[in-house]
This record gives C-alpha cells, sequence and structure tokens, in this order.
C-alpha cells in the first residue's frame, strides 16, 4: 500500500469509527385535528426552550412539520426545521392551500423530531397549534403542547 493511500484508508477508518453506534430515530407528534374554514390559517409554532449545555453543546431541536387531511393523506410537503436555543419558528397552512374543496377542511399536524441517539445536543420543544382568521388576525383555535421532547435523550 502506497503513502497516500495507506493515509486514505486509516481516514476512511476513523470516520467509519466515529459514526459507529450512532442511530438516528424521529419521533412523531400527531397534535389534535381540527376544522380550518375558507378564511382561517392554521398555523404551528416550535419553542426551543432548552438552554445550550454547558460542555458547549449548542441546543437544537430538528425535524419537520406536515399536515393531513381527514384522510391522513399529506397535504403538500413537509417543512423542515433546526431551532436553536430560544428561538421561535411557526409553519403556516393557509386554507386556499389545503387541497379542500368547499368551505371547511378537516386537517391535523403531525411534528417530527429527529435526534442522533448518542448525541447529547439538548432539545425542549414547545409546540403550539392555532388557526386565526386570515385578514383579521383573530385567533379560533388554540392549542399548546408544553416540554413535548424534553432533556437529551427523548
Amino acid at each position: 500500500m502506497t503513502r497516500i493511500n495507506l493515509i486514505a484508508f486509516a481516514g476512511a477508518m476513523l470516520v467509519s469509527v466515529a459514526g459507529y453506534g450512532q442511530t438516528t430515530t424521529t419521533r412523531n407528534i400527531n397534535l389534535p385535528g381540527f376544522g380550518l374554514a375558507a378564511t382561517e390559517t392554521a398555523r404551528v409554532s416550535l419553542t426551543n426552550l432548552a438552554a445550550n449545555a454547558t460542555n458547549g453543546t449548542a441546543a437544537a431541536c430538528n425535524g419537520s412539520v406536515q399536515f393531513v387531511n381527514a384522510a391522513g393523506a399529506n397535504i403538500g410537503t413537509a417543512s423542515t426545521f433546526s431551532i436553536a436555543a430560544g428561538v421561535t419558528t411557526s409553519v403556516s397552512l393557509p386554507f386556499g392551500s389545503s387541497g379542500a374543496t368547499g368551505t371547511r377542511a378537516q386537517i391535523r399536524p403531525v411534528v417530527a423530531v429527529t435526534r442522533v441517539s448518542n448525541a447529547q445536543t439538548p432539545c425542549s420543544l414547545s409546540i403550539v397549534v392555532e388557526s386565526f382568521n386570515t385578514s383579521s388576525g383573530v385567533t379560533h383555535v388554540y392549542h399548546a403542547e408544553g416540554d413535548a421532547v424534553g432533556g437529551f435523550g427523548r
């Protein structure tokens, strides 16, 4: 084996060993369904309540939000998120994008949180679901999940 090949082989082995034993898991959080009228927008707001770890590891919650219809079929494409400590992000679905016909649709948000098994990345996810009048902003439905995903290994 030449010196360059040996160095490349050793580097590949280090990368291989570094990833050994890591598994990525996804936890689906199925939130309550609700009716969405033609004049409304649905919104899921996600906040990472975790602080950065004392060892310097930055807090981060990663995953996606998908809206589904009454039949359980996906509405559009899932929106991905990566949320740092203390940050809030929102995903919205206006009625016009729901694929519904008529004046009302039954929808349900699903939040998928992805974690790496041996990563000690702090994530404490607070989830708020609301529907509101698109033009006036008046809230009609409000549902909060406190610490839906907390601690290091959940």
